[in-house]
């Protein structure tokens, strides 16, 4: 866990925005697991910066006005049951402002509850940083990242 956290902490002091967003428009602010995960990959976390401590809320229109760099997405996709809360996240103002390509896929488990596991959330978010930062300015306004 300390070798995996280790290579995940970034020397060049770039810090690209993060935001964790789940159905509902539910969030993580300063002061929890999420934030921290978000630091250690060399992130700053969206809603931290926006005043938000623990858990709360932020609006699509927030997110899509003034998007992150990074937007962490659940491979089970915010849930299979049809609803308002779920299609959230595929709102389209929030599909353009986020496009797949920023939206690194960090799976529940790793970042829901500390565990040893939890360095792997660290690592993918890590790896999701150094591709957009590796991206040339030009491209990633066009919101392209490979």
């Amino acid at each position: 866990m300390d070798a995996k956290l280790a290579a995940a902490t970034p020397e060049d002091g770039q810090r690209p925005s993060a935001l964790s967003l789940a159905p509902g428009g539910f969030t993580a602010g300063s002061g929890t697991l999420s934030d921290t995960v978000m630091r250690a990959a060399g992130l700053r976390n969206y809603a931290a910066a926006r005043g938000l401590a623990g858990y709360g809320y932020l609006p699509v229109e927030t997110v899509a006005a003034d998007p992150p760099d990074l937007l962490l997405d659940k491979p089970e996709g915010g849930g299979t049951s049809p609803s308002l809360a779920n299609r959230l996240l595929a709102h389209p103002a929030l599909a353009r402002s986020v496009p797949a390509e920023r939206r690194p896929v960090v799976p529940g488990a790793l970042i829901t509850c500390g565990t040893p596991l939890t360095a792997d959330a660290v690592t993918l978010l890590s790896e999701a940083r150094d591709r957009l930062l590796a991206v040339p300015p030009q491209v990633a306004e066009r919101g392209a990242v490979p």
